[in-house]
């Protein structure tokens, strides 16, 4: 006869073989992006972060093939236009964890759309880390960015991301 902590265990044991598995599908390994769906504007902006969490996740972890190393811009290229997968040749993603949240998404024609949303740092503790006078008047630690998506072919892909100051003054990012 199993006793209770006997029994927690095996259940937290089952779940966490669980999850595991859940995380591994057939014929895909650990070390690989996930697939991108571009089938909307919203799954589009979906899978890029997405991706964009993998490639820092997995940053400095060693690829399944050594030789032949992951970089940003390779993952990326999945989800974005041209212009903007150089960009990250040039200008790296963020390492820190970011947490987002989508506000809108305007489709303004056939093959454009605008989505608006919240993206904020998540390594960024404010019950640990103690504001700067400036950051004390700041009405959010929240950003505010606007993703352009255009549709090429069947597929929608980030082409522009702008940062979106609280005046509404735009900044492009990529």
């Amino acid at each position: 006869m199993l006793t209770r902590p006997q029994i927690i265990i095996a259940a937290v044991l089952a779940t966490g073989a669980l999850l595991l598995a859940s995380q591994v599908r057939p014929g895909r390994s650990v070390s690989q992006p996930p697939t991108a769906d571009l089938s909307t504007p919203e799954r589009a902006l979906k899978s890029y972060w997405t991706l964009r969490e993998w490639v820092r996740r997995t940053q400095g972890a060693e690829s399944a093939s050594p030789s032949t190393p992951v970089t940003m811009a390779e993952v990326m290229s999945a989800v974005t236009s041209p212009s903007m997968r150089d960009s990250y040749l040039t200008r790296p993603g963020v390492s820190d964890p970011l947490g987002w949240s989508l506000d809108k998404i305007e489709q303004t024609n056939d093959t454009q759309a605008i989505a608006t949303a919240r993206v904020r740092n998540l390594a960024r503790n404010p019950a640990v880390v103690t504001p700067t006078p400036i950051e004390l008047f700041e009405p959010s630690q929240d950003n505010q960015i606007q993703y352009v998506l255009n549709r090429e072919g069947a597929a929608w892909r980030v082409t522009e991301v702008w940062r979106v100051d609280a005046g509404g003054k735009r900044t492009r990012i990529r």
